[in-house]
């Protein structure tokens, strides 16, 4: 049971609510301790190299780092999915990111971007970089449509299996804070999901 001030303190914080492509309801926000499982699990189903429990743990709370949940609204309010972002001076890196296998290819992952890029931009970040998988065509496919550009290959850079990697950027110059959030969380309101493997 949540102590007073941790439900004061969780309904203060900012959530942003979206819809799936099927209509459903999501709310994104930051991630809380009691999300750490949850995302665990999703990353450990996901990606072939995953990151523990313990490496989320770390990540929550640290001032540098962005890392937000979606939330189902419905039902038990289940995790949908999540992406961390590491932030140095005016850029940031998007070392995993990943969708729960029931939610995938309702746009959820875009908007997940979307938040992000925004949250970025009020933390003074103005360019983003990730990687993804030479053969996770589905990720590419939804890095560029929410922006990212490619710059290159990493040759091996991934294990288990082995595999190049791509690299990719976004420029975040372009965003103009809620107003233009709102309009890309619409824009991607039928993006299809893909995993995102690092």
């Amino acid at each position: 049971m949540k102590e007073p001030e941790d439900r004061e303190r969780h309904e203060r914080e900012e959530t942003y609510q979206i819809k799936d492509a099927r209509g459903e309801e999501y709310c994104i926000r930051k991630a809380r301790k009691e999300d750490l499982e949850a995302v665990a699990e999703i990353e450990r189903r996901s990606i072939p190299d995953p990151w523990s429990r313990k490496g989320f743990a770390e990540a929550l709370g640290r001032p540098e780092v962005i890392f937000l949940v979606a939330e189902k609204e419905a039902e038990r309010r289940e995790i949908a999915g999540y992406c961390v972002l590491y932030t140095a001076a005016d850029e940031g890196e998007i070392p995993t990111i990943a969708v729960d296998f029931g939610s995938r290819r309702r746009g959820i992952a875009a908007k997940l971007l979307c938040t992000v890029f925004a949250e970025a931009k009020k933390s003074g970040v103005k360019r983003v970089y990730l990687e993804a998988r030479q053969s996770n065509a589905g990720a590419l496919a939804l890095y560029e449509s929410c922006g990212f550009v490619v710059d290159g290959k990493r040759p091996g850079f991934y294990s288990n299996p082995k595999e190049d990697a791509v690299l990719l950027h976004r420029e975040l110059s372009a965003l103009e804070g809620a107003v233009l959030l709102h309009r890309e969380l619409s824009a991607t309101e039928n993006t299809a999901d893909a995993r995102a493997d690092r």
